[in-house]
């Protein structure tokens, strides 16, 4: 006499070696994925240090240039800056009336760098002066996050940016 299988055999059965076969897939997928991941996360590592890297350099230079600024005539600091690069956002203090006005622009220049254009009145501490300033991007999300609305902040760099303000970064409207 046949016996009758139960549910428990018919999956012992039929499933077990299927289970087995699809066991040893996801394990050769993992042996094959893994290493691919962790190249991958490599790269992006030693792509994150070369970016810290020319953050620093644009740093360091953007602080030779500052300390350059008194050796310049003003002719020649507006010829590093004004009608440079596409403005990004444009930040406006003070008022006209009285000439206290400061007009600062976060600009990006073509290759990519950020810097901050001002125009300042003459009952400004700047006396009338044009200024700019070279910026990290770190430094630039800190000044647009300091001084432009949070829609122009938004538009110019995204919602997720704002995840990366460094609040410990302190710009000034124009230094």
């Amino acid at each position: 006499m046949k016996k009758n299988n139960t549910l428990k055999d018919m999956l012992k059965e039929y499933l077990a070696p299927a289970g087995i076969g699809a066991l040893a897939g996801v394990i050769t997928t993992l042996i094959t994925v893994v290493p691919q991941a962790f190249d991958k996360t490599q790269e992006i590592i030693k792509q994150q240090k070369k970016l810290e890297q020319i953050e620093a350099d644009v740093s360091a230079y953007s602080k030779v240039v500052r300390k350059l600024y008194p050796l310049l005539t003003p002719e020649q600091l507006t010829d590093l800056f004004e009608d440079k690069g596409k403005v990004l956002i444009t930040v406006d203090t003070g008022d006209t009336n009285n000439d206290t006005a400061i007009s600062a622009e976060l600009r990006q220049s073509p290759e990519g760098a950020y810097f901050i254009w001002c125009r300042t009145g003459m009952n400004t501490g700047y006396s009338g002066a044009s200024l700019g300033f070279w910026l990290t991007r770190a430094e630039a999300l800190a000044w647009a996050n300091a001084y432009a609305t949070a829609s122009d902040f938004r538009e110019t760099f995204g919602d997720d940016a704002f995840k990366l303000v460094n609040k410990n970064i302190q710009i000034g409207m124009c230094e």
